[in-house]
């Protein structure tokens, strides 16, 4: 298989047009939103047979056309894999396909969580994702779905593993392939050695599965994390970041802690790089329980999201950098509020060409899409302290009956729209496929 390496983009409704909101910038006007699909459309009878709840983002293929997974529905009531399909004409219909659905224990996966991955052109390629349970372990699986030809009908599911609990256990993030294009990288949830799950990576000519890190919290003096939500990024070397929902420094009692950060280098040693709960280097409260994919700039600073934390305890945005010492120091980039800025970001967010980060969070109503500019640039002249950035709400989603609700991770194209999917809302209130332009994106 080729490499997927080169098809990556940073991951990650008619409605009437609202102006952003800003702090420390000028509120955004212009920004228009499109339903491209509302999920259910057979209004829940019997199973919404094409997908219901997407909980993921999306993959862009090289033709534009968006890949993706619902978490419920499709023909069998455990989830389905999907493609839109981009119109001829601007003013077209998308059009979507059911991929797969799929069947659950004991043969199939059940519940994906996570967006797929993969190398698609003309209709033709290879998709590779996860599930958050099925399989011969109940406990999830790594699958591929492969087409030679461009007829959707041709689309086959295969799964490459089912995970028993002692190798991990319902994996819930987006795959990262290796610099070579030889392994897959992911991680679980829960199981493995100490029952607080993995880091794995599967070999794409075998499917064969090895185990990388096995976490285990804080437990006889080790301060590891616990419980990854999220995936792995690939960084500049080789090496993969990634985060866990807890663990590291025991902030909320013996073995619990906030979450940290980590580095997986390129020849397999583990490292807790940040421990979630102090204080970042301007004094300012921390984030915790960090839950989505890191994101890695082209000098290797690294940037993420946390669910609770910083001043208001309401969630971050925040940057990683490595300083000359070889420490890392944390900065809290944007600390929610849970205004009109929203609240608890699930997801991870997008870096453009310009350094502006794009993201999804949730409250102020059904979630908001919000963009962070750096300090003097263009969309932020002045920083409104505490926050060093400045944040832009772009979209507000107010829900039924023509907009989604909780969205999650944003992707980008050549043009610099964004697509994501939200959980619930939309016609039938199972979640949409949206676009959003003239955000400001610069590809």
């Amino acid at each position: 298989m080729r490499s997927l390496k080169t098809n990556f983009r940073n991951i990650l409704h008619l409605a009437i047009p609202i102006a952003g909101l800003a702090s420390g910038s000028s509120a955004w006007a212009g920004v228009t939103e499109q339903v491209l699909y509302n999920f259910c459309s057979n209004h829940g009878i019997p199973l919404c047979s094409d997908g219901a709840g997407p909980i993921a983002g999306l993959f862009l293929d090289n033709d534009g056309n968006l890949y993706g997974t619902a978490l419920n529905g499709g023909g069998n009531g455990h989830g389905g894999a999907f493609r839109l399909m981009k119109p001829a004409s601007p003013t077209g219909a998308w059009t979507y396909d059911l991929l797969h659905s799929f069947t659950g224990y004991p043969s199939d996966g059940d519940s994906p969580r996570a967006a797929l991955v993969g190398d698609v052109s003309n209709g033709k390629g290879e998709l590779f994702g996860t599930t958050y349970a099925g399989g011969t372990g109940h406990t999830g699986t790594v699958f591929k779905i492969s087409s030679s030809t461009s007829g959707v009908a041709h689309f086959v599911e295969r799964t490459l593993h089912s995970f028993l609990n002692s190798e991990g256990a319902f994996p819930s993030a987006r795959l990262a392939e290796d610099q070579l294009g030889y392994y897959l990288y992911g991680t679980t949830l829960n199981g493995g050695l100490y029952t607080k799950g993995t880091v794995f990576k599967v070999a794409e000519s075998t499917n064969t599965l090895t185990a990388v890190h096995q976490f285990g919290g804080v437990v006889a003096g080790r301060r590891d994390g616990a419980n990854p939500f999220a995936g792995v990024a690939l960084g500049l070397t080789g090496n993969f970041f990634g985060t866990t929902n807890i663990g590291g420094g025991a902030i909320n009692g013996p073995g619990v802690g906030l979450g940290v950060v980590y580095e997986i280098t390129s020849d397999g040693k583990y490292h807790v790089i940040h421990e979630f709960g102090g204080l970042d280097s301007r004094g300012i409260s921390d984030g915790a329980n960090p839950q989505a994919d890191l994101v890695v700039d082209v000098d290797g600073n690294l940037y993420g999201t946390t669910l609770n934390g910083g001043k208001y305890n309401r969630g971050t945005v925040f940057e990683l950098s490595k300083v000359a010492s070889g420490t890392w120091v944390s900065t809290v980039l944007h600390s929610f509020t849970a205004g009109p800025d929203g609240a608890g970001p699930e997801a991870g967010v997008i870096r453009d060409r310009a350094g502006n980060l794009f993201g999804t969070a949730q409250g102020t109503g059904g979630g908001v899409a919000f963009k962070l500019s750096p300090p003097g640039s263009l969309g932020c002249p002045h920083p409104v302290p505490p926050d060093p950035w400045c944040k832009t709400t772009i979209w507000t989603f107010p829900g039924r009956p023509n907009d989604g609700l909780y969205p999650h991770s944003l992707i980008a194209d050549g043009a610099g729209n964004l697509y994501g999917t939200t959980f619930g809302g939309g016609r039938w209130g199972e979640g949409v496929v949206f676009m959003l332009t003239g955000t400001g994106f610069v590809p």
